[in-house]
């Protein structure tokens, strides 16, 4: 079982989707009194990784952050976890991590709104009477 940061627990969803040749993530959560539980006994039962968002029990009980979650896998799945974690993390967590095609987007709309704010000025100097509202 592992307990960390949504983001982080995305990549090991994604790693056991990459082991499987894709698919699907299937969850099964009872979120009342049962993070724990479904963390371990799900995944060993039946032998597959599971997903809980946390309790209310575990979140007062335990040190979990509101911006954690908790998965468990079999364990006879780790050396699997950890072989398709490291070539995940040659390119694609970095490439995710750096935000470049955020970054991009962002460039494009300021590009945009540059443009925007010109034609406006030219309009306006065209005798174009400018709205208050």
């Amino acid at each position: 079982m592992v307990e960390d940061e949504v983001e982080k627990l995305m990549w090991n969803a994604l790693v056991d989707l990459h082991m499987r040749n894709g698919g699907r993530v299937n969850s099964s959560t009872a979120i009342l009194q049962a993070t724990y539980a479904g963390a371990t006994v799900t995944p060993f039962l039946e032998k597959r990784l599971n997903l809980g968002y946390g309790c209310y029990g575990c979140r007062d009980a335990a040190d979990i952050r509101s911006s954690e979650t908790v998965l468990g896998f079999p364990a006879s799945a780790l050396s699997g976890i950890v072989a398709h974690r490291e070539y995940l993390g040659e390119k694609a967590i970095a490439n995710s991590r750096s935000k470049k095609a955020d970054a991009m987007l962002n460039k494009s709309q300021d590009g945009e709104r540059e443009q925007a704010k010109a034609d406006c000025s030219a309009i306006e100097g065209e005798g174009v009477v400018k709205s208050d509202n």
